[in-house]
């Protein structure tokens, strides 16, 4: 209610206030909704005679705020082949269990997509698996396919409880053109083993942060969200902060469906569109966490650095 009060929003109380409810023992349904109950009601004056959370002595603190870079649109590069083998093999190690599931068609008085919870294979079953029968005899689907970010415990993981390590996080954003997704997403300088076009409106990293636990992954999402919102123009879903997100797997097939009504989009013969998602690039480098987390541009109000070569 104080963050409320002090003239937060929603979403910045819910990234200033996980890692603190899931290092306590609090279920993030439970935060979320303590939060979401708070932000029903109009803020109230903020307290007097004593600080506001987050202020000090007194006096509104200013918000870290991270200076604009100038983004090149980037053409996708070409489809990289053998997808999904090559995405396994570069973001999992041969005894982690990978999660993967289908979205498929759904009918319950509208036409709505869903997700399976997913099935969780050590990285080399799988990659033997579709060596086998191939990707059509592995994965039948054509309404997508999803592969959560980080690698399960065991075959039955399929939530954040059951995250094996806190290793990557998804960023994807479907607002702007794929070129200018492509051009934020390299300007982000942490590790990114693999970028995945989803075959629709986004192009989507796996970047990587190394996070010891939990909370430290929450509050690392917290930092690269704000920065790719505010530096990079690059808008990413509160959502993504779950270590066990789904995103995109590389190699699949989707029906093409309007993004409203999720109709099937036909072609003049009146068969369904079927589109691909690919894998556009492994093992980009990055610094490390540390290092790049105290190489943010952070605006501080005064003019940029200039060169003294640029100057004449």
């Amino acid at each position: 209610c104080q963050l409320r009060d002090a003239g937060y929003s929603q979403n910045e109380a819910e990234l200033m206030l996980f890692p603190r409810a899931l290092a306590d023992g609090l279920p993030e349904s439970e935060a979320r909704g303590t939060i979401k109950s708070a932000f029903r009601y109009p803020p109230r004056d903020p307290p007097r005679g004593s600080p506001v959370i987050g202020t000090r002595n007194g006096a509104e603190p200013k918000p870290m705020v991270y200076r604009k870079i100038a983004i090149e649109s980037t053409r996708l590069p070409t489809p990289m082949e053998d997808a999904a083998i090559t995405f396994l093999r570069t973001k999992f190690f041969a005894d982690e269990f990978v999660a993967i599931g289908e979205g498929y068609e759904k009918k319950n008085g509208q036409i709505s997509m869903a997700i399976t919870p997913g099935t969780a294979r050590a990285r080399d079953t799988w990659i033997a698996d579709i060596k086998l029968r191939g990707m059509d005899g592995v994965f039948p689907f054509l309404d997508g396919l999803f592969v959560r970010v980080n690698p399960m415990k065991d075959a039955s993981g399929r939530a954040d409880k059951d995250a094996a390590v806190y290793r990557d996080i998804l960023i994807e954003s479907d607002e702007g053109n794929l070129e200018d997704q492509l051009g934020s997403i390299l300007k982000i300088g942490l590790p990114i083993p693999a970028i995945v076009y989803s075959g629709d409106r986004s192009v989507q990293a796996h970047v990587r942060i190394d996070a010891p636990d939990e909370a430290t992954y929450r509050e690392r999402f917290g930092v690269l969200r704000q920065y790719c919102v505010e530096a990079l123009a690059l808008k990413i879903d509160l959502k993504n902060i779950n270590p066990s997100r789904y995103s995109r797997f590389p190699g699949a097939k989707r029906i093409r469906r309007d993004h409203d009504t999720k109709e099937k989009i036909l072609d003049q013969a009146g068969s369904p569109i079927i589109d691909l998602q690919t894998l556009l690039l492994v093992d980009r480098p990055g610094k490390p966490w540390d290092e790049w987390v105290l190489s943010l541009p952070v605006d501080d109000g005064l003019p940029e650095i200039k060169s003294l070569v640029t100057i004449v």
